[in-house]
């Protein structure tokens, strides 16, 4: 489905625009999110809600009285479409200054975008990965359309044959993903990140945290140690296109068991919600 909601009036890709003085264009001033679809369903939908609006208050960007409305019109126009969604709102638009005016109305846009999911066999080969210190600003908490960090790690990673980049603080200690939300197992204990300023409360991770409770599986919210890598028995991340994916080695180093127990564990029991 190639159509696209523009502050609420649906439009064609080819027919979509919007003000060259949108401050999401001129400052990357604004925040986005995105959802998995399936059979048009919009999957956890109100955890996604609750994240943009999380973000919108921490950006200081006021939530568009229009925008809820404009978005179930166009679900219904998914009708059993697969994918994502993508939703952005900017502050706004106005001639360019760092300053916005008082009382500036927001501006968002609604689109479905086709996504290819990983196959099984993709999931059980894992990713390739590597690991820097964190360069990005100290917000990631807000989910910014300012993403030139993460598009510059991923290039990095995508030059060293690596399918996705680990960022981690001046003591070593892993964040997360340019994308996806990172897990450490040792002896079928999960590590992770607790959440804060430098990394996103991800929606897939919560229902990791949730399924892990429920199966019996210890879930420590203390960051896993770049140093300690020989240590882990397996490492995944996750995300809500990615879903859960094994890695297999970072910066070159093999992990133990790319597939391996506890992973499948939690694989298994979140393949049936997402």
């Amino acid at each position: 489905m190639k159509k696209v909601s523009i502050n609420g009036a649906i439009n064609s890709f080819k027919g979509a625009k919007i003000s060259v003085f949108d401050r999401g264009f001129l400052f990357g001033d604004g925040v986005y999110e995105v959802c998995k679809i399936k059979k048009g369903k919009v999957l956890f939908l109100d955890e996604h809600l609750d994240r943009l609006k999380y973000s919108l208050k921490e950006a200081i960007i006021p939530y568009p009285e229009d925008f809820e409305r404009a978005l179930f019109e166009y679900i219904k126009l998914l009708k059993n479409e697969t994918g994502g969604l993508y939703i952005q709102i900017t502050r706004g638009s106005h001639l360019r200054n760092h300053i916005p005016p008082d009382n500036l109305k927001p501006n968002f846009i609604i689109f479905y975008f086709p996504y290819k999911f990983h196959s099984l066999k993709e999931i059980k080969k894992g990713f390739a990965t590597i690991a820097i210190e964190d360069f990005r600003w100290q917000r990631c908490d807000i989910k910014t359309v300012s993403l030139m960090g993460a598009i510059l790690a991923k290039i990095k990673a995508k030059k060293e044959g690596a399918e996705e980049v680990l960022f981690y603080d001046k003591e070593g200690n892993i964040r997360e993903g340019a994308s996806t939300n990172f897990y450490a197992i040792k002896k079928g204990k999960i590590y992770t990140h607790p959440i804060g300023n430098f990394l996103l409360k991800g929606v897939t991770r919560e229902k990791i945290k949730e399924i892990s409770i429920k199966s019996g599986i210890d879930f420590i919210e203390e960051p896993p140690n770049i140093k300690d890598i020989n240590f882990w028995d397996e490492a995944f991340i996750s995300g809500t296109l990615t879903g859960i994916m094994p890695i297999n080695s970072i910066n070159g180093i093999k992990i133990k068991n790319t597939f391996g127990r506890t992973t499948k564990k939690i694989f298994s029991k979140i393949k049936e919600i997402i």
